[in-house]
Protein backbone atom coordinates (compact mmCIF):
# COMPACT_ATOMS: atom_id res chain seq x y z
CA UNK A 1 0.00 0.00 0.00
CA UNK A 2 1.20 3.71 -1.09
CA UNK A 3 0.19 6.54 0.42
CA UNK A 4 0.86 10.22 -1.19
CA UNK A 5 -0.20 13.72 -1.20
CA UNK A 6 -0.29 16.80 -3.41
CA UNK A 7 -1.92 20.31 -2.65
CA UNK A 8 -2.16 23.24 -5.55
CA UNK A 9 -3.33 26.91 -4.45
CA UNK A 10 -5.85 28.63 -6.45
CA UNK A 11 -6.71 32.54 -5.74
CA UNK A 12 -9.29 34.25 -7.18
CA UNK A 13 -10.07 38.42 -6.15
CA UNK A 14 -13.15 41.05 -6.46
CA UNK A 15 -12.42 43.64 -8.12
CA UNK A 16 -14.66 46.61 -7.75
CA UNK A 17 -15.95 49.99 -9.21
CA UNK A 18 -18.07 48.19 -12.37
CA UNK A 19 -19.35 51.16 -14.29
CA UNK A 20 -22.38 49.20 -15.70
CA UNK A 21 -26.07 48.62 -14.95
CA UNK A 22 -25.32 44.70 -14.72
CA UNK A 23 -28.01 41.75 -15.12
CA UNK A 24 -28.71 39.52 -11.77
CA UNK A 25 -26.60 36.71 -11.61
CA UNK A 26 -27.99 33.82 -9.62
CA UNK A 27 -26.42 32.48 -6.32
CA UNK A 28 -24.43 29.87 -5.88
CA UNK A 29 -25.21 27.67 -2.48
CA UNK A 30 -22.14 25.62 -1.08
CA UNK A 31 -23.09 21.91 -2.21
CA UNK A 32 -23.28 19.07 0.25
CA UNK A 33 -19.89 17.32 0.45
CA UNK A 34 -19.49 13.28 0.17
CA UNK A 35 -17.84 11.36 2.23
CA UNK A 36 -13.95 11.74 1.07
CA UNK A 37 -14.55 15.71 0.41
CA UNK A 38 -13.25 17.72 3.56
CA UNK A 39 -13.80 21.42 3.86
CA UNK A 40 -11.65 23.69 6.13
CA UNK A 41 -13.31 26.96 5.73
CA UNK A 42 -12.29 30.57 7.17
CA UNK A 43 -13.56 33.86 6.95
CA UNK A 44 -11.32 37.07 7.38
CA UNK A 45 -11.99 40.88 7.75
CA UNK A 46 -9.60 44.03 7.55
CA UNK A 47 -10.37 47.37 8.35
CA UNK A 48 -11.60 49.88 6.76
CA UNK A 49 -12.26 53.33 8.26
CA UNK A 50 -13.97 56.57 7.20
CA UNK A 51 -16.87 58.90 8.16
CA UNK A 52 -18.40 59.41 4.50
CA UNK A 53 -18.40 58.16 1.20
CA UNK A 54 -14.95 59.56 -0.04
CA UNK A 55 -13.13 58.59 3.30
CA UNK A 56 -14.52 55.37 3.08
CA UNK A 57 -13.98 54.71 -0.35
CA UNK A 58 -9.82 55.87 -0.01
CA UNK A 59 -9.66 53.51 2.77
CA UNK A 60 -11.32 50.69 0.59
CA UNK A 61 -8.70 51.92 -2.07
CA UNK A 62 -5.66 51.69 0.44
CA UNK A 63 -6.42 48.35 1.93
CA UNK A 64 -7.61 46.44 -0.69
CA UNK A 65 -6.19 43.15 -2.47
CA UNK A 66 -5.10 42.73 -6.48
CA UNK A 67 -3.22 43.95 -9.31
CA UNK A 68 -3.46 44.80 -12.52
CA UNK A 69 -7.12 44.90 -13.74
CA UNK A 70 -7.65 43.45 -10.25
CA UNK A 71 -5.87 46.58 -8.33
CA UNK A 72 -7.62 47.80 -5.35
CA UNK A 73 -9.69 44.67 -5.38
CA UNK A 74 -12.16 44.68 -2.14
CA UNK A 75 -12.43 40.75 -1.58
CA UNK A 76 -10.43 37.65 -1.65
CA UNK A 77 -10.87 34.23 -1.61
CA UNK A 78 -7.90 32.00 -1.31
CA UNK A 79 -8.02 28.10 -1.95
CA UNK A 80 -5.78 24.98 -1.18
CA UNK A 81 -6.49 21.78 -3.12
CA UNK A 82 -4.80 18.59 -1.25
CA UNK A 83 -5.61 15.37 -1.53
CA UNK A 84 -3.90 11.77 -0.52
CA UNK A 85 -4.44 8.49 -1.68
CA UNK A 86 -3.74 4.88 -1.21
CA UNK A 87 -3.11 2.27 -3.63
CA UNK A 88 -3.26 -1.28 -3.90
CA UNK A 89 -2.52 -3.89 -6.29
CA UNK A 90 -5.73 -5.46 -6.60
CA UNK A 91 -5.51 -9.12 -9.73
CA UNK A 92 -3.32 -7.23 -12.54
CA UNK A 93 -4.41 -3.29 -11.70
CA UNK A 94 -3.36 -1.07 -9.50
CA UNK A 95 -6.08 0.72 -7.72
CA UNK A 96 -7.00 3.74 -5.43
CA UNK A 97 -8.99 2.91 -2.31
CA UNK A 98 -8.94 5.63 -0.28
CA UNK A 99 -9.10 9.11 -1.71
CA UNK A 100 -9.48 12.44 0.86
CA UNK A 101 -9.52 15.53 -1.40
CA UNK A 102 -8.98 18.80 1.85
CA UNK A 103 -9.73 22.08 0.76
CA UNK A 104 -8.87 24.86 2.72
CA UNK A 105 -10.70 28.18 1.63
CA UNK A 106 -10.61 31.40 3.41
CA UNK A 107 -12.57 34.75 2.25
CA UNK A 108 -11.45 38.06 2.98
CA UNK A 109 -13.73 41.28 3.73
CA UNK A 110 -13.64 44.31 4.57
CA UNK A 111 -14.99 45.51 8.28
CA UNK A 112 -16.25 49.04 8.85
CA UNK A 113 -17.36 50.13 12.47
CA UNK A 114 -19.51 53.57 11.18
CA UNK A 115 -18.79 56.30 13.35
CA UNK A 116 -21.76 57.98 14.97
CA UNK A 117 -21.61 61.01 12.14
CA UNK A 118 -22.06 58.27 9.27
CA UNK A 119 -25.15 58.97 7.40
CA UNK A 120 -27.99 56.93 7.36
CA UNK A 121 -27.81 56.52 3.87
CA UNK A 122 -24.41 55.14 4.31
CA UNK A 123 -24.76 52.58 6.33
CA UNK A 124 -27.23 51.12 4.76
CA UNK A 125 -25.73 51.04 1.31
CA UNK A 126 -22.24 49.55 3.34
CA UNK A 127 -24.49 46.69 4.75
CA UNK A 128 -25.67 45.67 0.83
CA UNK A 129 -22.51 45.95 0.02
CA UNK A 130 -20.68 43.89 2.13
CA UNK A 131 -23.60 41.24 2.19
CA UNK A 132 -23.45 40.92 -1.89
CA UNK A 133 -19.53 40.72 -1.38
CA UNK A 134 -20.20 37.91 0.77
CA UNK A 135 -22.34 36.18 -1.46
CA UNK A 136 -19.37 36.27 -4.20
CA UNK A 137 -17.06 35.36 -2.17
CA UNK A 138 -18.90 32.00 -1.41
CA UNK A 139 -20.01 31.47 -4.86
CA UNK A 140 -16.28 31.22 -5.31
CA UNK A 141 -15.94 28.75 -2.46
CA UNK A 142 -18.84 26.60 -3.71
CA UNK A 143 -17.22 26.05 -7.16
CA UNK A 144 -14.02 24.81 -5.69
CA UNK A 145 -16.56 22.54 -3.59
CA UNK A 146 -17.88 21.22 -6.55
CA UNK A 147 -14.48 20.86 -8.50
CA UNK A 148 -13.18 18.97 -5.44
CA UNK A 149 -15.90 16.48 -5.59
CA UNK A 150 -14.99 15.91 -9.07
CA UNK A 151 -11.87 15.61 -8.36
CA UNK A 152 -12.13 12.83 -5.85
CA UNK A 153 -14.34 10.94 -8.22
CA UNK A 154 -12.00 11.24 -11.25
CA UNK A 155 -9.07 10.21 -9.10
CA UNK A 156 -11.04 6.98 -7.57
CA UNK A 157 -12.33 6.15 -11.27
CA UNK A 158 -9.04 5.59 -12.27
CA UNK A 159 -7.04 2.24 -12.98
CA UNK A 160 -3.43 1.44 -14.16
CA UNK A 161 -1.16 -1.51 -14.42
CA UNK A 162 1.51 -0.64 -12.22
CA UNK A 163 0.64 1.78 -9.22
CA UNK A 164 4.07 4.11 -10.17
CA UNK A 165 2.14 4.28 -13.41
CA UNK A 166 -1.43 5.41 -11.15
CA UNK A 167 1.15 8.12 -9.03
CA UNK A 168 1.77 9.79 -12.63
CA UNK A 169 -2.12 9.14 -13.55
CA UNK A 170 -2.98 11.00 -10.32
CA UNK A 171 -0.92 14.12 -10.74
CA UNK A 172 -2.10 14.78 -14.43
CA UNK A 173 -5.96 14.33 -13.17
CA UNK A 174 -5.25 16.42 -10.50
CA UNK A 175 -3.25 19.22 -12.43
CA UNK A 176 -6.14 19.79 -15.34
CA UNK A 177 -8.97 19.22 -12.90
CA UNK A 178 -7.39 21.91 -10.61
CA UNK A 179 -6.83 23.85 -14.01
CA UNK A 180 -10.68 23.51 -14.64
CA UNK A 181 -11.48 24.85 -10.99
CA UNK A 182 -9.36 27.90 -11.81
CA UNK A 183 -11.40 28.27 -15.03
CA UNK A 184 -14.81 27.93 -13.27
CA UNK A 185 -13.66 30.76 -11.27
CA UNK A 186 -12.69 32.86 -13.72
CA UNK A 187 -15.80 31.96 -15.53
CA UNK A 188 -18.27 33.12 -12.39
CA UNK A 189 -16.09 36.84 -11.95
CA UNK A 190 -17.07 37.35 -16.04
CA UNK A 191 -20.40 36.01 -15.88
CA UNK A 192 -20.95 38.18 -12.23
CA UNK A 193 -18.42 41.00 -13.63
CA UNK A 194 -16.45 40.19 -10.54
CA UNK A 195 -19.54 40.23 -8.27
CA UNK A 196 -21.31 43.55 -10.12
CA UNK A 197 -24.30 41.73 -11.06
CA UNK A 198 -24.90 40.68 -7.43
CA UNK A 199 -23.94 43.76 -5.87
CA UNK A 200 -20.72 43.99 -5.03
CA UNK A 201 -19.92 47.43 -6.13
CA UNK A 202 -18.50 49.85 -4.39
CA UNK A 203 -19.08 53.23 -4.13
CA UNK A 204 -22.15 52.42 -5.01
CA UNK A 205 -23.30 53.74 -8.27
CA UNK A 206 -25.29 56.45 -8.50
CA UNK A 207 -24.41 57.47 -5.06
CA UNK A 208 -22.86 60.84 -4.37
CA UNK A 209 -21.50 62.16 -1.15
CA UNK A 210 -23.08 65.35 -0.13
Amino acid sequence: MTTRGVSLAIATVLAGCASVSPDPAPSLLPPELPPGVVLAAETHTYRVVGRDLATLTASMRASGFGTGTAAHAQGLHVSRLRWHYHTHAEASQCVLDTVIVTIESEIFVPSWDPPSSARVELRAQWRDFLAALEEHEQGHRALTMVGAMRLRDSLLALRASRCGDLGLAVQVVGNRLSSRIHADNAHYDDVTQHGATQGAVWPPMGFRAP
